[in-house]
């Protein structure tokens, strides 16, 4: 019965997934009775007696989508009052997670306990991800500080194919984002000081000494040897280039890990072996159940009072427990050590369970701890992982050779996990089968243990621990020309997005039989049931028409222009020194999603980070891409020509003009931007970058009845110093498109600006609010206008 009553209950806690909205709670309160109801029925009623098996398997739908949906209106509950966004903030809380180094600042989990705007206080809980500039480096967790900070809600980039950053959130219960508002003048030397601003200290106990909540209890007291072998890991490794992959490995933070690496593990389908993953926890386990056992046996009075077996399973246990503790208790973490309990419960309790039985006993203890798990990535390929690895290697005659004890494994994960990485990540590694087939038993038996044994040598032996931890490094140096060679093939990965997400079903269809036993009937009608997964793909544009959708990037501009058989991009939207980028974030995973495998022509319209941070991304993948652009030294060594007036090209009867800049114009600021105009049929549109007046009346002088346009993306992102009242009036847009990130320091799009486009009967739209804003042209057509978060609202946004 656990069999069929867990993946049922799974089945329900999807349902809310679905909606765009919380079913009230008078509906999940009815729908629970209901369900009892039918239990009690199901028991009297002579009739329901023959449908036991169904009615359970209903009430357990009713019951997984009742546990989900109030846990998901408690967890809305405490959210941040939009009132208190973006405003200066006086909190009280509490540091509840590892103080990590990222994107070249401090970024912490924080507790709020108590609010206050203008002396005016209010006590709440409010789980908050806060990031902070010049942080003292004596942070800890469990600390209790005062802060002056600002809040926004969850929010994140709404494009197809894009990471959902606040389903990320809200799985983790991070109702509110923000940073801490610290003093420009205060020097990032200053390390103690910070009670020398009233609104930023550390709440002192009785003693004067800096309060740590809790400091006597087990968990702060892990926490904070995290924290040291965190930085003493760091230290001791400083300078050695996979330091930041050994802390990954030991206590759980992967920020050190550099943006080459990332890519590397990416490629090569890799990046499970980083984080302290089920991997790496099961295999500590089974070194503790093996080694525990084999030692028991060599003791007959130990065997007298325990049989090894239970010795060993209860030392699998404690091993996993400490590794996971020292990892954090990271979500996944927590998953495989409810796995690793439940397995080993049937040898504690000495009674035979089936292996399925036990992964549903497992299954259904983490769905009902953390209800929102169904939102993780790592769940499914976790779970779906071992599912699979039983089903492709059961039902077969034993076998004894290494290739079906380890390789045919590892060919089973890998074919079995591909619909649901094309489905995650548009992607898959071609190369993931021989890159794990190598660095699974490197990383999880060599590289794992010798770090851990450094770690634990440490408080006795510094310098016996420092010769482990390079050791430990240095396996990772022999493995990386390895991983690093797949990773440069230039095949190594499938790209193939799952626009529509029910293309899984298929998917997963052709890969059950692909992996069927070899006698199986209708092996073969694996390639049928893979068919529709090539053949469905976004419709194609008639000719003469234009498509076009300005991506959500926050405070920047990226725009994918697509026609019958041709696509441009127009800028691309931010990128920050440490590599981040929206190129790699935004861009690529969008076009991998709409099946777009060629770019024909890339525009840089000028060289803000905020419209061509992410081009450096895309000429990775495309390096022969041509480009235009007012800012040409950029990119020496490219395909790359000034854009000018008068430059003009046509595809499949869509007519792309280059208005400005002027040849006499200075390539220096804003007004240099690349304009461009595209014409399809009897509509028009118009791509004007980051223009301001100066510009806007060059172009009124040379254009003045040419401007108008169909749809414009405003200049400069709806800036004062741009949108002119006589350029709107020249241009007369039905449609405007506002470029701008949420809550943006710049306050864009400015207020008088948005009136000026109403005034002129534009309707406006803003991809900070909307998301991705995708507009298709057609000649004698109405204009079809998306607003992608609208199209796909989900109840946490």
């Amino acid at each position: 019965m656990l069999i069929s009553l867990v993946p049922a209950f799974l089945c329900g806690m999807l349902i809310p997934l679905m909606q765009a909205s919380l079913l009230p709670d008078w509906v999940i309160i009815s729908a629970t009775l209901l369900g009892i109801l039918l239990i009690i029925l199901g028991r009297l009623v002579p009739f329901l007696k023959s449908y036991q098996v169904i009615c359970h398997l209903i009430v357990a739908i009713i019951f997984g989508f009742a546990w989900f949906s109030l846990n998901a209106h408690q967890s809305l509950a405490e959210s941040l009052p939009r009132n208190l966004e973006n405003i200066p903030l006086i909190a009280q809380g509490k540091i509840d997670s590892l103080p990590v180094t990222k994107y070249g600042q401090i970024q912490f989990q924080f507790t709020v306990e108590k609010l206050c705007q203008d002396n005016q206080c209010q006590f709440i809980h409010l789980e908050t991800l806060l990031n902070w500039q010049h942080a003292p480096n004596n942070l800890v967790i469990g600390q209790t500080w005062q802060l002056k900070i600002k809040l926004k809600r969850p929010h994140g980039y709404a494009n197809p194919g894009s990471f959902d950053r606040e389903a990320w959130l809200f799985e983790n219960g991070i109702r509110a984002t923000g940073y801490v508002i610290t003093p420009f003048s205060m020097p990032s030397s200053m390390q103690h000081d910070y009670q020398s601003a009233s609104s930023i200290k550390c709440i002192s106990d009785e003693e004067g000494v800096c309060n740590t909540s809790l400091r006597n209890s087990i968990w702060n007291y892990l926490t904070n040897i995290r924290l040291r072998y965190d930085r003493f890991i760091l230290n001791t490794l400083i300078n050695r280039p996979f330091a930041g992959v050994i802390d990954a490995l030991t206590v759980g933070n992967s920020a050190a890990i550099s943006q080459p690496q990332w890519q590397v593990f990416r490629n090569t389908g890799t990046t499970h072996l980083i984080a302290i993953s089920g991997l790496h926890i099961g295999m500590i386990a089974a070194l503790f159940y093996f080694t525990a056992g084999w030692l028991w046996r060599r003791f007959a009075t130990l065997c007298e009072m325990l049989p090894s077996q239970k010795a060993a399973a209860i030392f699998a246990i404690v091993g996993a427990l400490v590794y996971t503790a020292f990892s954090g208790f990271s979500i996944p973490a927590q998953r495989t050590l409810i796995m690793i309990i439940a397995w080993m419960s049937s040898i504690l309790v000495s009674r035979y369970s089936l292996p399925m039985q036990r992964f549903m006993l497992g299954l259904g203890i983490i769905l009902i701890i953390n209800p929102f798990a169904v939102m993780n990535m790592g769940f499914w390929l976790s779970f779906g992982a071992i599912a699979l690895i039983g089903y492709g290697m059961n039902a077969r005659l034993a076998a004894t050779n290494l290739w079906w004890r380890f390789g045919r494994v590892q060919w089973v994960a890998t074919i079995g996990l591909m619909p649901l990485s094309w489905l995650l990540f548009q992607q898959t590694s071609v190369v993931g089968l021989l890159a794990n087939m190598i660095a699974i038993p490197w990383v999880g038996w060599v590289t794992v243990p010798i770090a851990l044994l450094g770690c634990i040598i440490a408080p006795f032996n510094h310098q016996i621990a420092y010769w482990l931890l390079l050791l430990s490094e240095k396996t990772l140096e022999w493995l990386w020309p390895y991983l690093q060679y797949l990773a440069n093939i230039h095949w190594n990965s499938w790209f193939l997005g799952l626009n529509n997400p029910w293309l899984i079903i298929p998917c997963m269809v052709a890969v059950l039989l692909l992996l069927a036993p070899t006698r199986f009937p209708g092996r073969w009608l694996a390639i049928i049931w893979f068919f529709p997964v090539i053949a469905v793909k976004p419709e194609k544009l008639p000719s003469h028409s234009v498509k076009i959708t300005t991506l959500d990037v926050g405070q920047g501009l990226a725009v994918v222009i697509q026609t019958h058989s041709h696509t441009a991009i127009y800028d691309t939207g931010m990128g920050y020194p440490d590599g981040y980028n929206m190129g790699d974030i935004v861009i690529l995973p969008f076009l991998r999603n709409q099946h777009i495998y060629h770019i024909d022509q890339l525009i840089i319209s000028h060289g803000d980070a905020d419209h061509a941070g992410g081009a450096m991304a895309l000429l990775q993948q495309y390096p022969s891409l041509p480009i235009l652009t007012s800012a040409t030294g950029k990119f020496k060594g490219y395909h790359v020509e000034a854009c000018v007036v008068g430059q003009q090209w046509q595809w499949d009867g869509v007519q792309f003009k280059m208005l400005y800049p002027f040849p006499e114009q200075k390539q220096a600021d804003n007004n240099t931007s690349c304009v461009l105009q595209i014409q399809a049929g009897d509509k028009s549109i118009l791509l004007p970058g980051d223009i301001e007046k100066p510009a806007e009346y060059a172009l009124l002088s040379k254009y003045q009845h040419q401007l108008k346009s169909t749809l414009l993306v405003a200049p400069h992102h709806g800036s004062i110093s741009s949108s002119t009242p006589k350029f709107l009036a020249a241009v007369q847009p039905q449609y405007v498109i506002f470029a701008t990130g949420y809550l943006n320091r710049y306050r864009f799009p400015s207020k008088i600006v948005e009136q000026r486009y109403q005034q002129e009967g534009s309707q406006c739209f803003n991809s900070a609010y909307g998301g991705a804003v995708t507009v298709i042209l057609r000649p004698n057509k109405p204009v079809e206008l998306q607003q992608y978060r609208v199209m796909f609202h989900h109840f946490w946004q």
